[in-house]
Parts: structure tokens; C-alpha cells; sequence
């Protein structure tokens, strides 16, 4: 049951649910008993501070008629379903009656947000209405005003699919029958063509959205990054209390009074609207109680950082409380440095040493001192820094797999690493720094050699230049390659 029994005008159920006990401990329990009353009167009532009296005023402006013109008919039985029809009625009591309390809630919302559109007639001789519903996805809600048909009220939600069995409600069908009451209640009051009632909403309206833009303006939402035991995720801040005690309870334990959280933050601006869709995809998982658990396998949301770029998020690293992390505009790259590899232990020149790192303009990082958030699209996180890895899926899949930042390479294998692994670098597009110690001091004079071979009864021809005890082996599809001769 919703709170204690208590019937109320469904017009005044747009309004928040405080503002309506208010109303309703000062026995105003329908519509006419507003008309009639200035700001400051509807100020002065007991309970109603300036925040519920604007709410209020707001919702008398939006009326389709003049609430201050003394000749609107009168409820001098403060009936607060006058004019809906009996049987809506009797439906619109059960809700207050029997309905479980979140559903009610819900679909109270449901209809305050305005989420049902085009109550049409679609039966005149059977009664019988038909809605849209705006949740996850549409859906379609359809009941009956006639007598014990309670059996034709349906809705295509999985919430009635799983509980309804046409004799119980959901959240939409609760919105959808307010909707109808609500504009049957206000049918019998001719809307006003023009002149002050037209003047005052029009200057209410204006005052609304001025206050409305300010304060959405101030209400960007922020972003947390987490990073729990080394995975990675990134949430709404606003909600992201409420996601994680979702996530630590059992289904069964709150189904019944379960709140989804990505219902209670409403983004401003066409990128978070992107952002929180790519997101909710990603976590939101309704199973048969309606219940919450990360999904994780539809949406990669590293795709959100791109959106991201240039701004501030807010990181939380395990235990550790909350700091602040930058998004990058400019990406790295995956970067090779070839140097000699001098161990004391060993004779000079004994190898080649290869080295990772990660580049930009005036930054070089090893692969090793950054931490990988996500690995497709790959983003890293370093110093108080998001940053993007941009390359070829080649370069990708190489940075993932190297495990270490440094390489040796033992003599004897330079040359296959020349002949097999070089290649392979260069069709991942990765730049390739030789250090100064394995050119400075090796002026040679080239020698050119031509190598033959014999290969299905066909000569081969092979051309090579010859540098002391290294060759550069041609290719017509990459750069020379440096191999032992």
C-alpha cells in the first residue's frame, strides 16, 4: 500500500510526493480546492515553503484554463475524481489501496515525466484504451473501462509478462491510467482562447526555463573512473553509491523495494545523454526481478573516453580515496629503441637490447610504468593521466603482449630477429629508434652481392649490399632490412 490510504486528485499527483502530503494535511485532497488562491495565499499554508508553493504555481499555469477565474465550476464535495470515469476510478483507488509501493511509485513517475504518450480510444463500444509507454524501450498498454474486465489490461513490459496475468498492474499501466484521469478530470474546464490566464502562463513559462537553464547548467554531470583489485570501471558519480549497494545485495532481498539508479539521474547535454546510454548498456541487466548486475559484454567503455577528451574525471583507486584523473586530447604511440645490449658479465657487443615505450611530443614512458584501463579502444592510465593509445591493431596486440619493458636479444640471434621479428614491426607501423652506438664509428664501404638460388627448376636472384659483416637485404614492399652476412 502506498504510504496509508488516502485518496488524492490524480491531477495533483504530478506533484512531488511531500508537496502532496503537505496539500494533503491541509485537506486539500483535489484541484478546485487551489483555484481561486494568489501566490501568497498558497505560500501562507501551513507546511508549503517557496519551493513547494513554485511547484505548485507551476503546475496551475500548466492547466489549460485560467485556475484564477471565479466562474470555473465548482466540487463542493471535494470529490477528488470527479468526472473520471467509475470503473477508472475504482482502479486508480486500488493503486492507493493495494498496488506494492515502489510499482506505485514508479509509475508515478512514470506519469509525471510525462513517459505515456497517445492514450488513444481504440475500442469505443468496449471502452477499451491504448497507450505508449516510454521505459527501457516502448511499450504498449492497453485496459478496459468496462465492468469486470479486469482480465483486458495488458502491457508488453517483462514486469507483466512475469507478475501480471491481466489482473495485477505495473509501473506503465499505472502511468497510463493516471494520464486518462487526469484528463478526464479536466475535460468539463473550457480552455481559456486568450487574455490574462494566456499572459500569466506565458510569463510563468519564461520565468521556469530561465531558473530551469540556470540550474541545468551548473549540473554537468561528473564521471568516476575505479580501479578495484586492477579492473577497471568508469561510472556516473552521481549514482555510483547507489549502483554499488545494488550490486551487493541480492535480488531477492530488494526486489520489492528496488530503485534502478540510471532512472534517477537526468543528463543535460547531448554528450552525457551518449555517455549514461553507452554506460547504462553496459551495467544495467533487468532479469526476472527487475533486479541490477554489471553486464559488461555489449558496450566497451573506453568508446566513452573519446567524449571524454580534455576533461576531469574522478578516480578511485581500490581503498584509497577519490583523486582527480585528466583525459588526454594528445594519444600515444607504441615506440621500439634498438641499442647495443653491454653486460659486464659478458663481452661488449654481445647482443641487441630492445626497449617499449609509449610516446609523445616531449613524453617518453616505458610500457611497464603505465597501467591498461581498457584494450579496446586501449587507453592508459599514468600520473594523474588518461591517455589513448592510437597505432594500427598490429601495434595494439604487440603492446599487450609484451610483458616486460626490456629485451635482450643474444648475438646469434640478431639475425633471425633482422629477418623474422624487423618485418613484423614494420607491418604493425611501429617506430623504430636505432640507438647512435650501433652507427657512430661504422663508416664501411658498401659491397654489393648478388646471392642465386634454385627454387622449382627457377633461378632466384637476390641482391644485397653488404656493410662489413652485415648486408641490407632489399625489399619492394618495406625498408631495407639489416641482417648478418
Amino acid at each position: 500500500m502506498y504510504y496509508y490510504y488516502r485518496e488524492i486528485d490524480p491531477v495533483l499527483q504530478k506533484l512531488s510526493s511531500s508537496t502532496v502530503s503537505a496539500l494533503y494535511d491541509q485537506k486539500i485532497v483535489c484541484i478546485e480546492d487551489l483555484f481561486g488562491l494568489s501566490e501568497n495565499q498558497i505560500l501562507d499554508l501551513y507546511g508549503i515553503g517557496k519551493k513547494r508553493a513554485d511547484e505548485i504555481l507551476d503546475l496551475l499555469h500548466s492547466l489549460p484554463f485560467d485556475y484564477m477565474d471565479a466562474s470555473l465550476p465548482a466540487n463542493p464535495e471535494h470529490n477528488p475524481f470527479l468526472g473520471i470515469h467509475p470503473v477508472l476510478a475504482d482502479h486508480i483507488r486500488n493503486f492507493y489501496r493495494y498496488v506494492n509501493d515502489q510499482v506505485f511509485k514508479r509509475g508515478i513517475e512514470y506519469f509525471s515525466q510525462n513517459r505515456v504518450h497517445s492514450i488513444t480510444l481504440k475500442d469505443e463500444s468496449g471502452e477499451v484504451y491504448q497507450a505508449d509507454a516510454r521505459g527501457t524501450q516502448m511499450y504498449k498498454v492497453e485496459f478496459s473501462l468496462k465492468k469486470n474486465k479486469n482480465g483486458n489490461i495488458k502491457c508488453t513490459c517483462p514486469a507483466f509478462r512475469n507478475w501480471g496475468y491481466g489482473s495485477s498492474y505495473c509501473k506503465h499501466i499505472v502511468a497510463a491510467m493516471f494520464i486518462l484521469a487526469m484528463q478526464q478530470r479536466l475535460e468539463k474546464y473550457m480552455p481559456d482562447e486568450g487574455g490574462t490566464h494566456r499572459y500569466r502562463q506565458l510569463m510563468r513559462s519564461l520565468k521556469s526555463a530561465h531558473n530551469t537553464t540556470k540550474l541545468q547548467s551548473s549540473q554537468e554531470i561528473t564521471y568516476l573512473l575505479e580501479n578495484r583489485n586492477g579492473q577497471w570501471n568508469l561510472y556516473p558519480k552521481p549514482i555510483y553509491g547507489l549502483i554499488k549497494s545494488l550490486n551487493k545485495a541480492s535480488n531477492y532481498n530488494y526486489s520489492y523495494s528496488y530503485k534502478n539508479p540510471w532512472e534517477q539521474i537526468t543528463p543535460k547535454t547531448p554528450k552525457d545523454r551518449i555517455i549514461i546510454s553507452h554506460l547504462r548498456k553496459r551495467y544495467e541487466h533487468d532479469n526476472f526481478y527487475g533486479g541490477f548486475q554489471e553486464n559488461g559484454n555489449e558496450v566497451v567503455f573506453g568508446d566513452v573516453f573519446e567524449l571524454l577528451q580534455n576533461e576531469t574525471l574522478k578516480l578511485k583507486h581500490d581503498a584509497d580515496g577519490t583523486a582527480t584523473v585528466h583525459v588526454n586530447r594528445e594519444p600515444f604511440r607504441f615506440f621500439l629503441q634498438i641499442s647495443p645490449h653491454n653486460n659486464e658479465s659478458e663481452t661488449p657487443n654481445s647482443g641487441l637490447e630492445l626497449q617499449f615505450f609509449l610516446k609523445k611530443e616531449g613524453l617518453s614512458i616505458p610500457v611497464n610504468a603505465v597501467d591498461i584501463v581498457c584494450p579496446d579502444p586501449c587507453w592508459v592510465y599514468h600520473s594523474g593521466k588518461l591517455t589513448k593509445l592510437e597505432g594500427s591493431e598490429l601495434a595494439r596486440q604487440f603492446f599487450l603482449n609484451i610483458a616486460q619493458q626490456q629485451v635482450n636479444i643474444p648475438a646469434e640471434e640478431i639475425g633471425s630477429f633482422m629477418e623474422e621479428m624487423f618485418p613484423i614491426l614494420q607491418d604493425a607501423d611501429v617506430p623504430v629508434d636505432i640507438s647512435e652506438d650501433l652507427v657512430e664509428g661504422k663508416q664501411l664501404e658498401p659491397v654489393p652481392r648478388i646471392y642465386l638460388s634454385e627454387h622449382s627448376n627457377e633461378l632466384q636472384v637476390e641482391y644485397r649490399i653488404a656493410y662489413g659483416n652485415h648486408e641490407v637485404k632489399g625489399d619492394s614492399d618495406q625498408n631495407p632490412l639489416l641482417i648478418q652476412a
